[in-house]
């Protein structure tokens, strides 16, 4: 029984300290604001590390197949939550969410000179056996 307790608070414990969440009320995340994110590195690099560090064969994609990776970012400027998953919304096979996440760090978004929570999405397209950011995606997330 005291073991039980002890898991639980540690459980507990290190959600409090590692958990990142969202500032305001969940239904409040902003997809587009009025000053959006932006990413350091620039999402142009970004392309380039992936493709350093990955390839179709790893990650179980073909030719012409498109992937997305959505994530948030809360009010203090703190990104989290990522997830990457085929348009058919089967997950990715590699760790392309979980290396985006230690490699991206965003500025906060803001609305009405607000810092805001935000929820954004990469879209990649397999092409020529490279990772490819779609430009709708860097337009979206640098307008």
């Amino acid at each position: 029984m005291n073991r039980l307790i002890i898991i639980i608070i540690a459980v507990l414990l290190t959600q409090f300290i590692y958990g990142q969440e969202t500032c305001g009320n969940s239904k409040n995340i902003f997809v587009v604001t009025e000053t959006m994110p932006v990413p350091s590195p620039e999402l142009t690099d970004i392309e380039k590390l992936i493709n350093g560090k990955y390839n179709i064969t790893i990650c179980d994609l073909e030719e012409g197949d498109k992937f997305l990776v959505q994530f948030k970012i809360n009010c203090k400027g703190e990104d989290f939550d990522y997830q990457a998953m085929k348009f058919n919304k089967e997950p990715l096979n590699c760790d392309i969410a979980e290396f985006l996440q230690k490699t991206i760090t965003w500025t906060i978004a803001k609305q009405r000179n607000k810092a805001v929570d935000f929820s954004g999405t990469l879209v990649f397209k397999v092409s020529n056996s490279r990772f490819i950011l779609l430009s709708e995606s860097v337009n979206k997330m640098s307008k």
